[in-house]
């Protein structure tokens, strides 16, 4: 094999595994459907990677009320602080942006109905369907 179709190869292998959709569960915290939650209350609050110079509150973050926490931030200014996700559930989806650290996704209530069709209180979780993708 030549050099250069190895590497596009590689490429096209990296880009295929990391562009991969996985499963995981969404729930729903009414707190991150509070505009005036001060971004220093979550894990993206100040360092590096933090939020709460450019946004002091969620509400200030571009796609609120699509905000809240998510299985990729383990903690304190992590580098996916700020990331956004495609979201899928029983065919509907919304772009969330990951502001804090959970065990899995918890968006708004807001959020959450719209994802769910206006069944978040009922539901409570539900299983989703996850893609990085990008915020723009």
């Amino acid at each position: 094999m030549q050099f250069p179709t190895l590497i596009l190869l590689l490429l096209t292998l990296t880009t295929s595994t990391s562009l991969a959709q996985e499963r995981s569960t969404a729930s729903y915290d009414t707190m991150y459907d509070n505009p005036n939650l001060p971004t220093d209350q979550t894990a993206c609050s100040d360092g590096v990677n933090g939020l709460s110079k450019a946004h002091p509150t969620i509400g200030s973050i571009p796609r609120h009320p699509f905000v809240g926490a998510s299985p990729t931030i383990p903690g304190w200014n992590s580098p996916n602080c700020g990331k956004c996700y495609r979201l899928i559930y029983g065919g509907r989806a919304i772009i969330f942006k990951a502001i804090d650290r959970g065990a899995k996704f918890v968006l708004s209530k807001q959020a959450m109905d719209t994802l769910t069709g206006g069944m978040a209180a009922t539901l409570g979780t539900v299983s989703v369907e996850s893609l990085e993708v990008s915020c723009t």
